[in-house]
C-alpha cells in the first residue's frame, strides 16, 4: 500500500480513538481499577491491531504504523497491567490474522510498553505528567528512529529515506496526541470523582434537576430524607415519584418550574418540609438555574440545609435575651460586666443612674480606668483621690475581683456598695447597691439606741443615774483610779424627812422637791470622771474622781448649802426648810483592794452619823468617828 494512503489511514484510526474516548472513559470510569487498567489494555491493543492492518512495508521486511504509539500509551497510563494485555492483545490477533513480521518487531512493540510503563511512575514520583507525557512521546519517536537506522533501506525504495524522518515526527505527535487526550479525560474524570465525592459527603441536601424536573444528580443526605437508600432509587424520578407527600412535591416543583423559567436564582430561601417519617423540619435553600453555553436553562442546582434546630437555638438565645434585658431592666440593684482585659461588656441603666454626675459617660467599650477617671473629674466618689494613680485603681479592682464590698459616698448625700466577682471565664461582674436608705435607717436605729441606752441608765424622774448604771460606773471608777494611784471619794446624800414632806405636801410636790436636788447635784460634779445618780427613793449619790476625802468634803458641804438655799418649805424639819444630810467616804491615792460595797457603807456610816448628829450635816468617816461636822 502507498505510504501517504496508509498514513491518512492510520491518522483516522488515531482519530476515531480520540473521538470515541469520551465514552469509552466514561465506560470505564464505572468499573474497578484493575478491570479498568485490563479493559484499558485491550482497546489499546484493538487499535493497535487495526493500525498494524494498515502498516506501511518499505522494504526488505521493513513495515511502519502508529502501533508504537498505542503500546506507549496503554503503558504510560495503564501501568504495567495494561501495557501487557495490550501486547498480549495485539499478539494474540497478529497470530489469528495470520500476519508474519520483520524480525525484531515483537522487541520494538515491547520496547515501546515499557517506555510507557516507565513514564507511568515517573508521572506518579514527579506528579507532573505533562513531563512525562512528553518523555514517552520523544521515548517513543526515538523507537522508530533507532530502529530505522540500523535496518537498511532496498535502493529500489531509496525514496523511502526522505519519508522517515517524517514519519518518526508522526510518531512523536501522535504519542504525544494520545497522551495528551487521555490525560485530559483523566483529569476532568479526578475533578468529577472529587465533585461527587464532595457532594456525597456534603452534610446539606444537594441535588440537580433536568429541564423536566429530574433528578440527575443527588447526594446521599437527600436519599435518606426522602426514605430512600441510595441515590440509585431517585436519579430520572420527578418529585412525585419521590415524595410520599402530592400536595408538598407539587407544590416543590411549581416553585423549581418557575425559577427554570424566570432564570432567577434564590438564597437562603427558608420553607418548611415534611420527611419520609413525618417529621417536619424547615429548610433552608438556595436554587440556581443551570445555563448550556447558548444561553438556554437545562437544569436547575439546589443546595438545602437543615436549620430546624438552628432556628430553635436562636429562638431560645433570643427567648435568654430578653429574659436578661428584662432582669437587668426590672433588678433594683446595678449590674456591669468587663471582660478580662478591663472593657465594659454591658451595664443596665441602674448602673449608669447610680453615678448621676458621671452616667452620661458610663458607655459599653469603656475601660474601667476611664469610668474612675470620669468620677474623679465628676466628684462622684468622696473618698477617691482627685487624681486616682494606677496604682490605687488596680488596688480598687483587685479589691472586687476577690469579692471584698466597697462602701462609696457619693458627692449627692447617697452611699453605695460596690462588690465584684469572677467569672471562670475571666469576666468580671459588678454589682452597685444603693445603701442611702439602710444608712438612714441605721443612723436612725443608732440614734434610738443611744437614747434607749440614756433611758435604760437614767432616772425617769431626776434625770440623773439610775442605781444600776451608777453601780457600773463606780466599779470602773474604782478600777480606774487604783490602776492610775489616784484617790476616790464619794457622797452619800439623803433628805432629812422627806416621808413627812410627803404626808405634810403629796406626792406631786415630792416629786418636784427631789427633781429640784437633783438641779443641785448635777451641778456639782466637775471632772469627766465626776457623776451624780438618784440612789433610791430620797436618797442620792456623788461619785467624785480624783479627790481626796478633804476635798470630797468641801464639795458635799457646798452642795448642802445649795440645797439649803433652794428655800423649799418644809414644816416637819426642824430647820422649815428642805435640807439633806451626806455622808462622805474616800480611798486615798495609795488605797490597794478597793471595793465599791466597803465605800458604800463607809459613805452610809458616815451618813448614820450625819443624820444621828441633827441632820443637815456633812460627816466624814473614819475608823473611830466622823472626821468633821458641817454646821447648820
Amino acid at each position: 500500500m502507498w505510504f501517504w494512503q496508509a498514513l491518512i489511514i492510520n491518522l483516522a484510526i488515531t482519530a476515531i480513538f480520540v473521538a470515541s474516548w469520551q465514552y469509552i472513559g466514561d465506560w470505564l470510569d464505572h468499573r474497578l481499577v484493575a478491570v479498568r487498567r485490563a479493559a484499558f489494555g485491550v482497546i489499546l491493543g484493538a487499535f493497535a491491531t487495526v493500525a498494524m492492518i494498515f502498516a506501511v512495508e518499505l522494504g526488505n521486511d521493513v513495515i511502519f504504523d502508529f502501533r508504537l504509539s498505542f503500546y506507549a500509551v496503554a503503558g504510560l497510563f495503564g501501568g504495567p497491567l495494561a501495557a501487557v494485555v495490550s501486547l498480549a492483545f495485539a499478539a494474540a490477533m497478529r497470530v489469528a490474522l495470520g500476519y508474519s513480521e520483520a524480525q525484531g518487531a515483537e522487541g520494538l512493540m515491547a520496547a515501546a510498553g515499557l517506555c510507557g510503563v516507565g513514564g507511568h511512575y515517573l508521572a506518579y514520583k514527579t506528579l507532573k505528567p505533562v513531563l512525562s507525557i512528553a518523555a514517552v512521546s520523544i521515548a517513543t519517536a526515538l523507537l522508530v528512529w533507532t530502529s530505522f537506522s540500523v535496518i537498511p533501506v532496498d535502493r529500489h525504495h531509496a525514496e523511502m529515506a526522505v519519508v522517515l524522518p517524517q514519519a518518526v515526527g508522526i510518531i512523536l505527535v501522535t504519542t504525544f496526541v494520545l497522551s495528551f487526550v487521555i490525560c485530559n479525560r483523566l483529569q476532568r474524570s479526578d475533578e468529577r470523582r472529587l465533585l461527587v465525592a464532595a457532594l456525597r459527603q456534603s452534610p446539606d441536601y444537594q441535588y440537580v434537576k433536568d429541564r423536566r424536573g429530574r433528578f440527575v444528580l443527588a447526594n446521599h443526605n437527600l436519599a435518606r430524607f426522602v426514605g430512600r437508600i441510595s441515590t440509585a432509587e431517585i436519579l430520572g424520578k420527578s418529585n412525585s415519584e419521590v415524595s410520599a407527600y402530592p400536595a408538598q412535591a407539587d407544590r416543590l416543583h411549581d416553585s423549581e418550574q418557575y425559577l427554570m423559567k424566570t432564570g432567577k436564582s434564590v438564597v437562603g430561601e427558608e420553607e418548611p418540609f415534611v420527611r419520609w417519617d413525618g417529621k417536619t423540619v424547615l429548610l433552608s435553600s438556595s436554587k440556581t438555574p443551570v445555563f448550556s453555553e447558548d444561553g438556554r436553562v437545562i437544569g436547575l442546582a439546589v443546595t438545602s440545609r437543615d436549620v430546624t434546630e438552628q432556628r430553635l437555638l436562636e429562638a431560645e438565645i433570643e427567648y435568654n435575651r430578653s429574659m436578661l434585658d428584662l432582669a437587668l431592666s426590672e433588678m433594683s440593684d446595678g449590674l456591669a460586666m468587663f471582660d478580662e482585659s478591663g472593657f465594659l461588656v454591658l451595664c443596665n441603666d441602674q448602673f449608669r443612674s447610680s453615678f448621676p454626675r458621671t452616667a452620661h459617660s458610663i458607655t459599653a467599650g469603656m475601660h474601667y480606668r476611664d469610668i474612675f477617671q470620669s468620677l474623679a473629674s465628676n466628684d462622684e466618689d468622696l473618698n477617691m483621690p482627685a487624681d486616682p494613680g494606677n496604682d490605687w485603681i488596680q488596688d480598687f479592682v483587685g479589691s472586687l475581683k476577690q469579692g471584698k464590698a466597697r462602701e462609696i459616698p457619693l458627692g449627692n448625700g447617697h452611699w453605695l456598695r460596690m462588690k465584684g466577682r469572677v467569672t471562670t471565664d475571666g469576666k468580671t461582674i459588678v454589682t452597685v447597691t444603693d445603701l442611702t436608705e439602710m444608712k438612714i435607717a441605721n443612723q436612725a436605729l443608732l440614734t434610738l439606741t443611744d437614747q434607749l441606752k440614756a433611758l435604760a441608765a437614767t432616772d425617769g424622774l431626776t434625770g440623773l443615774m439610775n442605781r444600776r448604771e451608777f453601780d457600773a460606773a463606780l466599779e470602773r471608777e474604782l478600777r480606774r483610779s487604783e490602776r492610775s494611784k489616784l484617790p476616790v471619794s464619794l457622797l452619800l446624800i439623803d433628805v432629812d424627812h422627806f416621808k413627812s414632806f410627803n404626808d405634810l405636801y403629796g406626792h406631786l410636790a415630792g416629786d418636784d422637791c427631789l427633781r429640784a436636788i437633783s438641779s443641785c447635784l448635777k451641778q456639782t460634779p466637775r471632772r469627766p470622771g465626776d457623776l451624780a445618780a438618784r440612789y433610791g427613793g430620797e436618797e442620792f449619790v456623788i461619785i467624785l474622781s480624783d479627790t481626796d476625802q478633804k476635798g470630797a468634803f468641801r464639795v458635799a458641804d457646798d452642795l448642802r448649802r445649795r440645797i439649803v438655799d433652794l428655800s423649799l418649805i418644809h414644816e416637819g424639819n426642824d430647820f422649815g426648810a428642805v435640807t439633806a444630810s451626806i455622808g462622805v467616804a474616800a480611798y486615798a491615792a495609795d488605797a490597794t483592794g478597793r471595793n465599791s460595797d466597803e465605800l458604800l457603807q463607809r459613805a452610809d456610816d458616815a451618813l448614820y452619823e450625819a443624820k444621828d448628829s441633827g441632820r443637815n450635816s456633812v460627816v466624814s468617816w473614819t475608823p473611830s468617828r466622823p472626821a468633821g461636822r458641817a454646821a447648820s
